[in-house]
């Protein structure tokens, strides 16, 4: 059965330490970068993202999770199970990927990654090896997460919620044994 990973929760939480650590746990798996995948694809298009209206963030955002579904049709051709490490944090976005994963019979699980604050702050002015593959500077994807933060909606359907202030590793052992064995 092909199995989606979906990798979630507000910018600088955490979610791409995470999803490399359950990728590099999990043998035959592909992980999908979200964040380098839509810097190509805004760069392709020729989009300056980060002096958009949130409205217009919204909707290229929407296009950009739509171009992420047509790629791991593609990719699942080649993988049993992707990790996908992404915000989900639009609604909107959420039912496009429930609706792909209805559609093509592929069994999907959630980790939302959590984190307070503080921690967030110091990962996102703290972190330059991630530079190469993130959208804007660090005082805009800052702004970002505090706009993303007043939005937020909590997952709603089943999923697993992971603290990235705490051990990660042991929390993800916890959740492949509880649901991918």
């Amino acid at each position: 059965m092909k199995t989606l990973i979906i990798v979630g929760g507000l910018s600088g939480v955490g979610k791409s330490y995470a999803a490399r650590m359950l990728h590099n746990m999990l043998e035959n798996t592909n992980y999908f970068d979200s964040d380098l995948f839509a810097k190509q694809f805004i760069e392709s298009q020729g989009i300056e993202f980060v002096g958009l209206s949130l409205p217009e963030q919204t909707q290229i955002r929407l296009g950009i999770h739509q171009a992420k579904i047509d790629k791991l049709i593609k990719d699942f051709d080649q993988f049993n199970t992707i990790i996908l490490d992404t915000c989900f944090d639009l609604a909107e976005s959420r039912k496009l990927f429930y609706e792909f994963s209805h559609s093509y019979g592929i069994k999907m699980h959630v980790i939302e990654i959590v984190c307070p604050e503080q921690e967030v702050k110091k990962k996102i002015f703290n972190n330059p090896h991630e530079e190469h593959r993130m959208i804007g500077d660090k005082e805009s994807r800052w702004k970002m997460y505090l706009q993303m933060k007043k939005k937020w909606q909590h997952i709603t359907r089943p999923h697993t919620i992971i603290e990235s202030d705490d051990d990660v590793k042991t929390q993800l052992t916890s959740f492949i044994k509880a649901k991918l064995s």
